[in-house]
């Protein structure tokens, strides 16, 4: 049998090899899940559709809430329907991207990329993908126009970029089946 200053040291070399094992494991774990989360991951944008209120009370309003993300939805107002932007009512119509709390007007950016000034714009989701990359989202959201007095083409593709970290869009680009 040991001394008691002999049984001190075997449990001080028992406690710190634990440790050391503990702290190796912990580094592994660390690796891998940084390994995970550095990787990126694309999915196919599915939306929960809710009602919501308008502040104009002979509007309509729906946000479409993404599956994947819950911070990042669509709000769309709609009023009765017009042929020209000059006999409708444009406070109810209007399409906006929300992510994280910032908001993308979609059809002021629809608005200015067409050369029909009385164009009435009304987007209804088609298909889309979201991307994450680390702090980088990545959207691609494919809608069709379904104004009546649309010109053909009427689909369309908003490619956005948002840095989670800044809060902040990076780059929006509109592109026309045509295109």
């Amino acid at each position: 049998m040991g001394t008691t200053s002999e049984n001190s040291i075997a449990k001080s070399r028992n406690i710190a090899g634990t440790y050391r094992k503990a702290i190796c494991i912990a580094i592994t774990i660390c690796i891998f899940y940084s390994n995970v989360w550095a990787q990126s991951f694309t999915k196919e944008v599915k939306m929960i559709q809710e009602k919501c209120k308008s502040l104009i009370t002979k509007c309509k309003c729906e946000i479409s809430k993404f599956s994947g993300d819950r911070n990042i939805y669509l709000k769309q107002i709609r009023g009765d329907y017009r042929t020209t932007k000059s006999a409708a009512d444009m406070r109810c119509f209007s399409l906006d991207l929300w992510v994280y709390g910032k908001k993308l007007s979609l059809d002021s950016i629809y608005y200015a990329n067409i050369e029909n000034d009385d164009l009435l714009y009304i987007g209804d989701f088609f298909e889309g993908s979201y991307t994450l990359s680390g702090d980088q989202i990545q959207l691609k959201l494919t809608f069709i126009n379904s104004a009546l007095n649309t010109s053909a083409p009427s689909d369309h593709t908003f490619l956005i970029d948002f840095d989670r970290s800044k809060k902040k869009f990076i780059q929006t680009k509109l592109k026309f089946a045509d295109e």
